[in-house]
């Protein structure tokens, strides 16, 4: 009886643990504001490609893993628009890049 009732709980132990591991997705845009040759702003809103991660994870691994893209994406596209940090942003000019997790 107590080992059935141990097997029992370990069982449903080992199913709560497995059943928290799920499969998310990344969901990142990037808003370029960005100044015109005569002068005016323009504001490109850059979707990411919401590609699922291929591995199963707690979501307290999805968000961290989620932030790390997001500071990739960031810093990608900040150097794309600065050549490699040899111009800088002017006034008014921004690259923000924001991050979720969905299922």
């Amino acid at each position: 009886m107590i080992k059935s009732l141990l097997l029992f709980y370990a069982f449903v132990i080992s199913f709560s643990f497995s059943s928290c591991k799920k499969n998310y997705t990344c969901d990142c845009n990037t808003n370029s504001t960005l100044k015109t040759s005569n002068g005016d702003f323009v504001s490109i809103i850059s979707p990411g490609s919401k590609t699922p991660y291929t591995e199963k994870m707690s979501k307290k691994q999805a968000i961290e893993a989620c932030k790390h893209e997001q500071t990739s994406i960031q810093t990608n596209f900040t150097n794309g628009i600065t050549g490699n940090g040899n111009s800088s942003l002017v006034a008014g000019e921004s690259i923000v890049t924001s991050c979720n997790i969905i299922l």
